[in-house]
């Protein structure tokens, strides 16, 4: 099993809880991932069991974090259904419940979740406008030199 299977098992998972309407914590998909594959008996069993659940931890944050809203180019966006009649408007969202990064489905956001990704949104889209315009200064200032 490679990485990208595990990765998709777990976009699978969290995109199954989202249309049961289900939070999908990202322990619980790690265990459920792990769950699903036969686990040695032995002497090695614990150590097996420890090693391949903080892997899957890993892979299955990666998934999660793609419901945080980034670019696609960033989170793998190309996974993440959206909502019927929006464009852009997920399915749901990864949210802070207390100590925990939760994905959530959107019809159960509340409005101060919803109002936290609505700013994180519009914050990425200022600093990504003003690193375009520093990459548009740096050009001009390189073909100055250049024509020094």
């Amino acid at each position: 099993m490679t990485e990208t299977d595990v990765l998709n098992e777990a976009m699978e998972l969290i995109r199954k809880q989202l249309q049961e309407k289900k939070t999908a914590p990202a322990e619980m998909i790690a265990a459920a991932i792990v769950d699903r594959r036969q686990t040695p008996n032995g002497t090695d069993r614990e150590w097996f069991v420890y090693c391949t659940y903080g892997y899957v931890r890993s892979v299955v944050r990666r998934a999660v974090r793609a419901f945080k809203g980034k670019p696609e180019e960033e989170s793998g966006q190309q996974f993440l259904p959206t909502l019927e009649g929006f464009d852009y408007v997920q399915e749901g969202y990864t949210v802070d419940r207390g100590d925990k990064q939760i994905v959530v489905p959107t019809n159960q956001m509340t409005d101060l979740e919803i109002d936290g990704k609505v700013l994180f949104l519009e914050t990425m889209s200022d600093t990504c406008r003003a690193h375009a315009e520093e990459l548009r200064r740096y050009k001009a200032i390189r073909r100055n030199k250049r024509a020094a």
